[in-house]
């Protein structure tokens, strides 16, 4: 069933996700299964909903935009969720170069209402409202980013997650702190990879592409660093919050960072290296990049976490690249179920034997 000793106040619970069909929303539904949860998935009609209605998970689904309010409030309110996971938007850079208006109302008013819906409600539910590293106004400098530091974006990716976070606090600072009835969590994290990640223009899904097809990867931005964390474990981090929300009232209402240990810190070009170790018909090719700007250095201070939650990363950078090539030729649903479900419980077992004794 997993870690009852660190997940233990969730097991059984009534739990909503939005963007449930998305890459990390389909592993936290299988992480909550293994949880005995009762799971709802709120998310679009796109080419996520058949690779989820494939798995066969047994998650209650509806389809529609969070962008609607109506249809956003009716299915919360029917629902009664414990939780909220508030995954669904925009998150691709390159999409909001050529979609500014998707963009910003998807991360922006989708977010409002999910907000909006409980402050007007009664509902006794911690929403948990998942971001991005890209929030924090980008210095460029090596070290990590705390979370009370400056928000920004030069893009508008960026600038509509910061956007979305700021009215995130406004919220708490307006309604839910003085609410009992339902408290908001921002979790900020950077850059998840693993199996099952089939969006367009990021390198994991790029690499997998490339050796399916038998094609030269092209490697733009080589030298960038990013804090390469496996999904499995920043997800753990989101449920470590979640587990201690209801016993402990300091935590609640606040902003979060979940990142790997800094030596997980690299750049592109060595993700790929460790990759091509795991797959060795992995052929790349370093290219310049004009289509548009990225940060070159991007760190999370994770501290606060650390300090007060107990949380810790389990996995390593070279295990985090280990266990994301094992899907490399995975094709059948059956078989890339079972290696999710193997890798999650692996985790577990790995949480539990971090505990003290």
């Amino acid at each position: 069933m997993g870690n009852l000793v660190t997940f233990n106040n969730l097991i059984g619970k009534k739990i909503l996700i939005t963007g449930h069909s998305g890459f990390k929303g389909r592993w936290l539904c299988q992480m909550l299964l293994n949880l005995s949860c009762d799971v709802y998935g709120i998310s679009r009609t796109d080419k996520h909903k058949e690779i989820f209605e494939d798995l066969g998970l047994d998650v209650t689904s509806q389809w529609f935009d969070i962008k609607s309010f109506s249809q956003t409030q009716r299915t919360i309110l029917d629902i009664k969720p414990d939780y909220i996971f508030h995954f669904a938007a925009q998150s691709l850079v390159g999409e909001s170069y050529t979609d500014p208006l998707e963009t910003v109302a998807t991360n922006v008013m989708g977010s409002v209402n999910i907000m909006e819906v409980l402050r007007s409600s009664n509902l006794h539910t911690h929403l948990m409202y998942i971001t991005t590293d890209k929030v924090y106004h980008n210095n460029e400098w090596l070290w990590g980013y705390r979370e009370i530091d400056p928000l920004g974006g030069k893009d508008l990716y960026s600038s509509s997650k910061a956007a979305a976070d700021l009215i995130a606090q406004s919220f708490i600072n307006s309604f839910s702190k003085n609410e009992t009835n339902y408290s908001v969590s921002i979790c900020r994290a950077g850059n998840v990879i693993g199996g099952g990640d089939y969006a367009d223009k990021r390198i994991v899904p790029d690499i997998f592409k490339s050796i399916d097809n038998m094609e030269v990867l092209k490697v733009r931005q080589p030298n960038s660093t990013r804090p390469w964390q496996h999904v499995i474990d920043c997800l753990g981090g989101y449920l470590t919050l979640a587990n201690q929300l209801p016993s402990n009232e300091r935590l609640v209402n606040q902003s979060w960072n979940f990142g790997p240990d800094q030596d997980s810190n690299k750049a592109v070009i060595k993700l790929v290296e460790k990759f091509s170790e795991h797959v060795p018909q992995l052929n790349y090719v370093v290219v310049e990049n004009k289509s548009f700007e990225e940060a070159k250095y991007l760190y999370l201070d994770c501290s606060k976490a650390k300090r007060l939650l107990g949380w810790k990363p389990v996995f390593s950078f070279d295990e985090t690249v280990r266990l994301t090539s094992a899907w490399s030729g995975q094709k059948l649903i059956s078989s890339t179920l079972a290696l999710m479900k193997k890798q999650i419980n692996d985790y577990y077992t790995k949480v539990d034997q971090s505990l003290p004794a």
